[in-house]
């Protein structure tokens, strides 16, 4: 008896994300990578020939380059764990076309090797597979500044004749350029978080052109470079009171971050300002307000804390995002991030589409890879690069407080109370925890579970 693959323990079933990023699902595909580059050694047989849950659809976000990856990283069975719900028609069909693609390709996917950097500090990296008349690399971008990726070191097969075109299968079809034998590779640009399939076949230069990309048109000119400092309040009031409450909760101080500049934004398919916040689990109680034009912006919100996963490991990474769409045009813009963390790190990006040209047809007869998003690029430019809460200056404030015409319930004493899991508590869950929903933090309330029933004498 026999078996054709075994469990390669590469971060549990669902490892935490590792690496922000807006969407969890890419973060969920880096912290994989990073367990799988990690642990692959300690087997004896090819990657083909392990498997774990490769295909996690647990979580909004779109997972076509998750699934992409599945196959780069050269597995053979691909233990899936999808949602429906979290999956329309068309991604049903991207699965069914990669499926028909990496069954057709078996054969000459055995083995891959790693090449470029390093995931876990959010380098680009990727796989590669070498055949006789054939080069297939799989590159991804983990992090949301653009990468340029050296194809140096996925070269190397003797190729007959040995002048080679560059050219991608995902998530578009596009000619990269050509080299003669005694000329290097072109470098592939990946956007953020881009997941990029490249083949490198013999061939002559006749007629080849390499596709021409389009560059957003941006500048930024920052009035204050990211500042940062620690802000400590003073002891009264208190943060909670019968008719007040601080919006930060009660917390000692806060790191405050700001930053401002004018954005001129030419014409793109769509743009997104993306405010990162890194620091420990009481991260995902931050608060950010932007500005654009001297108007608040609404923001949607992205956190690492509570989000899905299946390991009981701790998470290594932890992160809140705060994000808003921009409109072409001329701007100005004020950030301002503040958390209750003494250590913290703060950045602001900005990400988006632009056209790209038209996808090649299928460069065989085979089954094609299939495409993403493929009329359209990612691109993204950073506007403060990361800064750090450091120092031991400490600036003692004013609590923030504000009143209501009414009277807050935490306040008041029950006179019986019941719950029907846990014990009711205060200003934090039945298991004794911040009260968070749905990437959103609550300060004060009462954490019970139902069937529940308290009572008050008034």
């Amino acid at each position: 008896m026999h078996t054709p693959f075994i469990i390669g323990p590469f971060g549990d079933d669902c490892p935490r994300g590792w690496c922000p990023c807006p969407e969890w699902i890419e973060s969920l595909t880096t912290a994989r990578e990073i367990r799988n580059l990690r642990g692959r050694d300690a087997f004896l047989m090819p990657s083909s020939a392990l498997q774990c849950f490769d295909i996690i659809v647990q979580c909004p976000g779109p997972f076509q380059n998750h699934a992409a990856m599945a196959v780069g990283r050269g597995r053979w069975f691909m233990s899936c764990y999808i949602d429906p719900d979290y999956m329309d028609a068309e991604e049903w069909r991207f699965f069914a076309g990669l499926m028909r693609w990496a069954r057709h390709h078996r054969a000459f996917m055995q083995e891959p090797m790693p090449i470029g950097g390093d995931p876990a500090e959010r380098q680009a990296y990727g796989y590669v597979f070498r055949g006789a008349q054939r080069i297939l690399c799989c590159l991804r971008n983990p992090w949301i500044e653009e990468a340029a990726f050296d194809l140096a070191e996925a070269d190397g097969s003797p190729f007959d004749p040995a002048d080679r075109v560059v050219r991608t299968l995902y998530p578009r079809r596009e000619v990269l350029g050509w080299a003669a034998a005694d000329q290097a590779l072109p470098e592939v640009e990946l956007g953020p978080y881009e997941t990029v399939f490249v083949e490198i076949v013999p061939a002559a230069s006749d007629g080849i052109k390499a596709t021409v990309r389009q560059a957003p048109d941006v500048t930024w000119r920052a009035s204050a470079e990211g500042a940062v400092e620690r802000l400590e309040f003073e002891d009264e009031p208190p943060a909670f009171g019968p008719d007040w409450t601080s919006p930060l909760g009660d917390i000692d101080g806060t790191t405050l971050f700001r930053a401002t500049g004018a954005l001129t934004l030419g014409s793109v398919r769509s743009a997104e300002l993306c405010v990162l916040c890194e620091g420990g689990r009481e991260v995902a109680v931050s608060h950010a307000r932007v500005l654009v034009d001297g108007e608040d912006a609404p923001l949607d919100a992205s956190c690492s804390v509570g989000a899905f996963a299946a390991t009981g490991a701790q998470a290594e990474e932890n992160w809140k995002w705060f994000m808003t769409p921009l409109e072409p045009g001329e701007h100005t813009l004020e950030v301002q991030v503040d958390t209750a963390l003494s250590a913290a790190r703060f950045g602001v990006f900005l990400r988006g589409m632009v056209d790209a040209t038209a996808s090649q047809p299928a460069y065989d007869d085979g089954p094609p890879f299939p495409l993403y998003r493929a009329g359209e690029r990612p691109w993204s430019r950073t506007l403060i690069a990361m800064v750090d809460a450091g120092g031991d200056a400490v600036k003692r404030i004013a609590r923030p407080i504000e009143h209501i015409d009414g009277v807050y319930l935490d306040t008041l004493q029950w006179r019986e109370s019941s719950t029907g899991w846990g014990e009711v508590h205060r200003n934090r869950t039945v298991m004794g925890k911040r009260m968070c929903m749905a990437d959103r933090a609550y300060h004060r309330g009462i954490g019970t579970h139902a069937p529940s029933r308290i009572v008050y004498d008034l």
